[in-house]
């Protein structure tokens, strides 16, 4: 007897553990079944699917633009670069749409939409009884960069120079600055370029160089980027000069022609002719002064001579052109009546070197 029950409760035992490692085999199975459930589950989860598609380069496979990038582009614009683009940090996905079987969404760099996924399901089922798993395709992707993810305006003198990418840049808008509308005439370098850059992918390397090669510095977070005009303020006697002009003389004999007492034919006009240049805005003044009938409407009278004549300072815009500010007063005694009166003038005289001398392109009141 005392046998049998060994013997029985041998068979017991195994039997207990045969069937706990059924159970734990079984459990086993199932916990892998749940965790295989899980990961396919997030893996079509959508946002996920799109998020590892946008990381894994599949979207990118679609690409087929006509975006045309700047030719000053670094790098090629292919499916290896947008691959590249889509898997940086600021790219999102937005979910447009969503229905049974089909789903839209909106892929965005910052801010900027830059294409367009439709997907549809391929098919759907359950796993371990709560969840529904869809499978999905990517159908189509639309592609649209616009004018590329850098664009910038860049404002600088004309004497400076632009590089994008060690590329010197020769396409730009020529505009001025509207003190100097009429100096810019006769002297572009008194003028500005105007960049207008974009189709960019990547980040483009810019570098602004003077007139000296000397590198400008900028705020490289702005998208406009204007450098200003340096014009510098100096002492008539610190002038460089490319020739001969007498600026207080010229100052003074305009003052004199303007009430006919210059002399000389055209009432004095042919003084002024060597420092006019043809047809200009300030020929075509002085042309019309000297015509009358302003120049006749001054009563008689001698001019005794100038005091308080001053040239206060001057601006040089250029190598060519600068302008000096001018102050004298005029002393005259009335013939008839002995009476004295002073023409005060009080202008800046614009000058620029050109056809071989300094011409007077130019005069504004102060």
């Amino acid at each position: 007897m005392a046998k049998n029950k060994k013997h029985k409760k041998s068979i017991y035992k195994r039997l207990l553990l045969i069937y706990t490692v059924i159970l734990i085999l079984i459990g086993l199975l199932f916990l892998n079944h749940v965790h295989g459930s899980l990961l396919l589950y997030d893996k079509y989860e959508l946002d996920n699917f799109i998020k590892n598609n946008l990381q894994d380069g599949s979207i990118a496979k679609y690409y087929n633009s006509d975006f045309e990038a700047n030719k000053l582009e670094k790098n090629d614009v292919n499916n290896k670069a947008v691959a590249a683009i889509l898997k940086q940090d600021n790219i999102k996905a937005k979910r447009k749409s969503e229905t049974d079987n089909k789903a839209e969404y909106e892929i965005y760099r910052d801010k900027q939409l830059i294409a367009n996924v439709s997907l549809s399901a391929t098919k759907s089922y359950k796993r371990i009884f709560i969840l529904t798993i869809k499978e999905w395709k990517i159908d189509k992707v639309s592609f649209d960069f616009k004018d590329g993810f850098y664009q910038y305006k860049i404002d600088i003198p004309f004497t400076h120079n632009l590089y994008v990418n060690d590329v010197l840049v020769d396409d730009y808008e020529t505009t001025n600055i509207k003190a100097l509308d009429r100096v810019i005439l006769y002297d572009q370098n008194v003028g500005r370029k105007v960049f207008k850059l974009n189709n960019f992918l990547n980040e483009p390397k810019i570098e602004i160089k003077d007139k000296d090669g000397n590198l400008v510095e900028y705020d490289k977070t702005k998208k406009d980027i204007v450098i200003e005009n340096e014009f510098p303020k100096v002492a008539y006697k610190d002038l460089k000069l490319k020739g001969e002009i007498d600026v207080m003389q010229f100052a003074k004999n305009w003052s004199l022609f303007l009430t006919n007492n210059l002399g000389g034919s055209r009432n004095g006009l042919v003084k002024f002719l060597p420092y006019l240049i043809t047809d200009s805005y300030m020929y075509s003044i002085a042309a019309r002064w000297a015509k009358g009938p302003e120049i006749y409407d001054n009563p008689p009278h001698k001019v005794t001579g100038f005091t308080n004549d001053e040239v206060v300072s001057c601006t040089v815009y250029s190598e060519d052109s600068f302008s000096c500010e001018i102050k004298l007063e005029k002393n005259i005694v009335l013939t008839k009546t002995g009476a004295k009166r002073v023409d005060k003038m009080h202008e800046n005289l614009f000058f620029t070197f050109y056809a071989g001398g300094y011409k007077l392109t130019d005069m504004q009141s102060m």
